[in-house]
């Protein structure tokens, strides 16, 4: 059942503004990787198109010399073979023109129209490749090696470039982080980062990055992201140690405990020293509180969902002062929805966390953001303690939760089965506090999901409503 209130509520909005920005540490890990993904294209459709001209240069001066031999054979070689260096521009410049049209958010990998294109125009781009090689190579046999040893250097670095390139659009991983960026930027002016510089996070024992300046990055360097409250320890750090490849001078990051989410900056400056800023964001949960007295006509308990935090507002009819934030459920801050496998009983929420902290294991998580895809986007949703899976081949239509659980065996979850699990605990701390089990609840969603996303949200709350035989409304705000 869907509660609609016409009432413009300011609050409402602003948070679902707010929020919608605001991404889990997997999401921005992703984003960072799209950035150094769409970096690298950019920086080597630069490098061909320097290398395709230094060639030309060194090539025309050579015919231009041998033009005097009035041998009108060689005259046809080179007009053909500078046909060829100006369908490698062409192809070139259809791929930066692909480049233009996308956000910078948004790597070429994402979207499989945007991959194919890259894909004709390299394959165009190695054939003019090989036939300028085979050309390059009959003068060799003429004796004339010589004259054309700078432009076979060339050729030889630039097919290798391109075979690089080609890898790295079919598997964004490989790309050489470490040097990719000093390399293109090392012929120019420009001050760049003398190592990597970092803010990143432990989970168990491993360090994942959040956001990362690149060694050969331009200085100065800044960039600012939004995440939710996490559990998590971050730090600062660069790299060194044997191939510069370690991360070393940690140094933690505090955290506010009071708040909703961070506003995280990285800096570095032209003399490569690194900065941090932590930005608390806190909205006034008590308002939204107020608000609900008009959105929400039966008085029933509600429960507010935030990313990864839920809320419990109360109506207390007897002291008739409206919704008030449940103050065993964490009051105004609410509790981060994680669930923990690794003991034979499920802990939740504060007991989940610790668990998710020591190993980064049989714990998931984000269940709300999970429940919101299909199949289609599991490649690109990025996990921490758990993996995503399709239902079924036939249906893209849902997911599942792949986990560890505490025998060793690995179990899988739909988000709704997991949600129910998490309801359950919600319903007993409102049972606690109104001294029944309520015959009804109202679910709002703060989170601003595409109507496809949201559809499937909404779907997958009422069916772990209608596992607990739960009646659920969900209350929305014009």
């Amino acid at each position: 059942m869907l509660l609609k209130e016409t009432t413009f509520i300011f609050f409402a909005v602003f948070i679902s503004i707010t929020f919608a920005s605001i991404k889990s540490p997997e999401e921005t890990i992703k984003d960072e990787s799209k950035k150094l993904l769409n970096n690298f294209v950019n920086k080597y459709l630069e490098k061909f198109e320097g290398k395709i001209a230094e060639a030309e240069t060194y090539l025309k001066e050579y015919s231009s010399s041998s033009s005097k031999s009035d041998d009108k054979n060689d005259d046809d070689k080179f007009t053909d073979i500078f046909k060829h260096f100006n369908l490698q521009s062409l192809s070139i410049k259809s791929m930066k023109k692909v480049m233009e049209g996308l956000k910078e958010s948004i790597s070429v990998i994402d979207e499989e129209k945007t991959l194919e294109t890259f894909k004709e125009e390299i394959t165009k781009l190695k054939k003019a490749v090989t036939k300028i090689a085979k050309f390059l190579t009959d003068f060799n046999e003429d004796g004339l090696k010589e004259s054309f040893e700078k432009i076979l250097k060339l050729f030889d670095e630039h097919k290798s470039d391109i075979e690089l390139f080609e890898n790295v659009l079919e598997n964004p991983e490989k790309i050489p982080k470490q040097s990719i960026l000093a390399e293109t930027t090392s012929s120019s002016n420009s001050i760049v980062a003398t190592k990597k510089y970092m803010i990143g996070f432990k989970c168990g024992e491993g360090e994942y990055s959040l956001i990362a300046c690149e060694k050969g990055e331009e200085l100065p360097f800044k960039r600012t992201v939004q995440i939710p409250r996490t559990p998590l320890e971050y730090f600062t750090g660069y790299s060194g140690g044997e191939n510069d490849t370690e991360i070393i001078g940690r140094n933690l990051v505090k955290l506010p405990e009071e708040a909703f989410a961070y506003e995280i900056t990285l800096e570095v400056d032209t003399e490569n020293i690194l900065n941090h800023n932590v930005k608390k964001i806190l909205l006034d949960n008590s308002r939204f509180a107020k608000d609900l007295e008009k959105m929400v006509p039966s008085k029933s308990p509600v429960i507010g969902f935030m990313g990864e935090l839920s809320f419990i507002y109360i109506n207390n009819a007897k002291k008739e002062d409206g919704y008030k934030p449940l103050k065993s459920w964490n009051g105004n801050l609410g509790k981060e929805l994680y669930i923990s496998f690794d003991e034979k009983k499920p802990k939740f929420f504060e007991k989940a966390i610790e668990s998710f902290k020591l190993n980064c294991n049989s714990v998931v998580h984000n269940i709300l953001e999970a429940m919101s895809i299909n199949s289609d986007a599991i490649p690109t949703f990025k996990s921490i303690g758990y993996n995503l899976t399709a239902a079924s081949e036939s249906n893209n239509e849902e997911v599942l939760f792949e986990y560890n659980n505490f025998d060793g065996t690995k179990k899988s979850e739909s988000p709704s089965s997991l949600m129910t699990l998490l309801l359950k605990e919600h319903l007993k701390a409102i049972k606690e506090e109104i001294g029944e089990k309520p015959k009804e609840i109202s679910l709002f969603i703060f989170d601003n999901f595409k109507d496809e996303e949201k559809k499937r949200v909404l779907k997958g709350l009422e069916a772990a409503c209608q596992t607990l035989k739960l009646k659920c409304n969900f209350v929305e705000s014009d």
